[in-house]
């Protein structure tokens, strides 16, 4: 299956696809909390919850949302955690 890793915009909740995403991540870093290894079952099911403006997202932008982050840029990825273990 092919996909478009386009950062979409939900009109109807005036937000990004990256802004929901980086939430979500601002959200586990704030906590200090240990992020769990993989938390993309956590992440889907807050997607469920999520409401904005009165709108919950629709279950196909959940599984976009959901397949854009589990799937980083793998060159990205291995440059950040390389800069961060140098700090």
């Amino acid at each position: 299956m092919s996909f478009n890793f386009e950062n979409k915009y939900i009109k109807r909740m005036d937000v990004h696809y990256s802004r929901i995403i980086e939430s979500w991540h601002n959200a586990w870093t704030d906590s200090k909390k240990t992020r769990p290894r993989n938390d993309y079952k956590l992440f889907r099911e807050w997607l469920g919850s999520l409401v904005i403006f009165g709108e919950k997202l629709t279950d196909e932008e959940i599984f976009e949302l959901g397949y854009i982050y589990q799937n980083g840029k793998m060159e990205c990825e291995e440059s950040a955690k390389k800069f961060i273990s140098n700090l």
